[in-house]
């Protein structure tokens, strides 16, 4: 597990104060559609069913819960995220979704789970953390139980167009001409530094992220059932957004 450390932060001037703004509130209505569709995606591979017990790892906001909670009431729901301010905003959330339980602390939580997801997370962690998160989804999922991992696609096609996007806003700080190159071509790019989050370690800019070697990271810790590209899950690998990739232990 990731452990955040004490701390105080002022959340007007944080990255992740409005969580939402980088996903469903986007201002871009391109991006607001693809996080949609991830969503959307999320729940037909979840498979999930009433009364099973569900892990949202790696919460954010908590959208994924309360979507859960709404279309299934009688799922017993756990929104996980350890860096503070994300948990604030999935308290602030879910305050009033029924069957919900919110967390900060790994070790809190009790019991496994029928299904578990983590979405747009795994690409943020440098490899300690990667590997500690690894090992927490295994303690808690069951024997026959499901995680999602869902995960960008950052080389060819896919990083020319969002780097495009990238230098053209001016909103990611890695973002250069010569690394949007390397990505297209499929060269290797250095993530950058990581940096902290709530007292996390945590890298933001998805530029250097590969998708491959994520892939193998899974396959070493689980059993891979299913891959599907994003948004529309048909589009080869080349010109997806992203991998959903369901696994078992």
């Amino acid at each position: 597990m990731f452990q955040s450390q004490s701390f105080s932060y002022d959340a007007g001037q944080s990255r992740m104060a409005d969580y939402a703004q980088h996903t469903i509130g986007s201002k871009n209505p391109l991006k607001r559609w693809l996080h949609r569709q991830r969503f959307a995606a999320s729940f037909r591979l979840l498979d999930l069913h009433d009364r099973q017990s569900f892990l949202d790892y790696g919460c954010g906001d908590g959208e994924l819960s309360l979507q859960i909670s709404r279309h299934f009431p009688h799922v017993e729901v756990v929104a996980y995220d350890p860096a503070e301010e994300l948990f604030v905003q999935a308290q602030r959330k879910l305050a009033h979704s029924e069957r919900v339980t919110v967390t900060r602390d790994f070790d809190s939580i009790t019991g496994s789970f029928d299904r578990i997801a983590c979405l747009e997370t795994i690409e943020h962690l440098p490899p300690k953390e990667l590997e500690a998160l690894f090992l927490n989804i295994k303690k808690v999922l069951k024997e026959n139980g499901q995680c999602l991992f869902t995960f960008p696609i950052e080389h060819g096609f896919a990083s020319m167009a969002k780097n495009s996007y990238r230098l053209l806003t001016k909103r990611d700080k890695y973002v250069s001409i010569g690394r949007t190159i390397k990505s297209v071509l499929g060269l290797h790019v250095e993530r950058e530094p990581q940096e902290s989050l709530s007292g996390c370690n945590y890298i933001y800019s998805h530029i250097g992220f590969n998708c491959r070697n994520m892939m193998r990271s899974i396959e070493k810790h689980f059993t891979v059932m299913r891959i599907a590209v994003l948004p529309v899950g048909t589009v080869h690998l080349g010109l997806g957004n992203g991998l959903a990739v369901i696994v078992k232990r």
